[in-house]
């Protein structure tokens, strides 16, 4: 498949348009986690780690203006926030899922494997492949 390089540059681009959505340190890592369901803003911090509240928070606000995920705020003392994937999030579970695999193939083919303080993330939602195959060796 060609893709239009010169459209690149142009502002009505999808391919940047998409970008810019997922544009943010936290962003894929958010979305990513959220495809297991429903979270609080607390349990996404704990599963990512090393994003504060505030860091998150924003990402999050950004996420939900972007259309990406949803928030529901309950009435209750004190307040309950959960977020979850929107359609549009959901749809993005292959192109999260080819980054996965394109990141696993980086650390284990082009860079060192992490000693014991750097572990790798673990991958959170099996993919089609696995699930009728079973999981890939290594």
């Amino acid at each position: 498949m060609k893709y239009d390089l010169l459209g690149a540059t142009n502002e009505t681009c999808p391919t940047r348009y998409l970008l810019a959505r997922l544009e943010g340190k936290w962003k894929t890592l958010i979305l990513y986690h959220l495809l297991n369901g429903t979270q609080r803003p607390g349990e996404l911090e704990r599963r990512i780690g090393g994003v504060s509240r505030q860091v998150l928070t924003q990402q999050l606000k950004e996420l939900e203006a972007d259309g990406l995920v949803q928030k529901t705020v309950f009435a209750e003392v004190p307040p309950r926030v959960e977020y979850t994937l929107s359609d549009f999030g959901r749809s993005l579970e292959p192109v999260l899922d080819q980054l996965y695999a394109l990141g696993r193939h980086y650390v284990q083919h082009v860079r060192p494997r992490p000693g014991p303080d750097q572990p790798y993330c673990r991958k959170l939602v099996p993919t089609a492949e696995e699930v009728l195959f079973g999981p890939a060796a290594g």
